[in-house]
């Protein structure tokens, strides 16, 4: 197996691992969150289902990921729910990413005052 494969395939693993840490915190707060049914592409099912979002989950090789890039990523392939984007950067922090004004909505929603 070349290094290039088993590079791909620990990314791959790495990224599963992550989704699946997320379901869990979705899960911690009252949802039935599971890892989505992925295709090829991905763009069949968000990467975590079971929640009112459409959950994109990025884990990153590099100290600056792309958190732009994934959350236009999921913009493209929602299904009309609001897209949240978790990132996670190597040897960083977990960063969650969304639309401002749906931010703002479901803050409204929660009845919390800015």
């Amino acid at each position: 197996m070349s290094e290039a494969s088993k590079r791909g395939r620990s990314n791959r693993r790495r990224g599963q691992a992550f989704e699946r840490q997320v379901a869990a915190r979705y899960r911690d707060v009252g949802y039935k969150a599971r890892r989505g049914l992925q295709s090829r592409d991905g763009s069949d099912a968000a990467d975590v289902e079971g929640t009112p979002f459409w959950i994109e989950v990025k884990v990153s090789n590099t100290r600056h990921p792309s958190i732009l890039a994934a959350y236009r990523q999921a913009v493209e392939a929602t299904d009309g729910r609001p897209v949240v984007v978790w990132t996670h950067a190597a040897r960083g922090e977990t960063l969650v990413t969304m639309n401002a004004e749906e931010y703002l909505t479901l803050l409204d929603e929660a009845g919390r005052e800015l």
